[in-house]
């Protein structure tokens, strides 16, 4: 006869037994860790963001730049055209 419990035994006396320590220690890391990971996609989520906020915010300081060099650069030329003294 075989002396070892059953796969079904072995379940059904975990389900049995009352939750220790250890247990709950090790439920609680579970649950940590997915919370951990839906942190994490959180935070991956909000760095995707913020650099994609800081690309359009660039891009736009920069085009203000060339405007305003721009602008100036075509004031000066009509200035230079339009003075009396030229």
């Amino acid at each position: 006869m075989n002396s070892w419990p059953s796969t079904r035994q072995l379940r059904d006396a975990k389900r049995r037994r009352p939750q220790g320590d250890a247990d709950k220690i090790r439920q609680d890391l579970v649950c940590i860790r997915a919370d951990m990971s839906s942190l994490q996609a959180q935070v991956d989520d909000l760095q995707y963001t913020l650099a994609i906020w800081v690309r359009m915010r660039q891009a736009a300081s920069y085009g203000r730049v060339k405007r305003q060099r721009t602008s100036a650069t075509i004031a000066h030329r009509l200035m230079s055209v339009t003075s009396p003294d030229a």
